[in-house]
């Protein structure tokens, strides 16, 4: 069965994303350890190699994403989203 998505289901999925991605940009200076990068018209988080805040939040959200975006470079190493 396929799943169709109405323009108002995008755009709020859009919202969501942008809000949780402000508050990751915001927790980034709460707390030792806790860094962010904009990456992919979005934000990455990096909280620890275990954490449950360590996510991408936004990306791609809002258009096409060029390869060389995707490539995210730590201290632990290169993720790819």
């Amino acid at each position: 069965m396929a799943v169709i998505l109405r323009p108002s289901d995008i755009e709020l999925a859009r919202r969501l994303e942008a809000a949780e991605a402000v508050n990751a940009f915001a927790l980034a200076g709460q707390g030792p350890g806790i860094e962010t990068d904009a990456i992919a018209g979005g934000c990455a988080m990096f909280a620890g190699v275990n954490s449950p805040l360590t996510h991408a939040m936004g990306c791609g959200m809002s258009g096409t994403v060029d390869r060389t975006e995707i490539e995210i470079t730590s201290k632990t190493g290169s993720a790819f989203l």
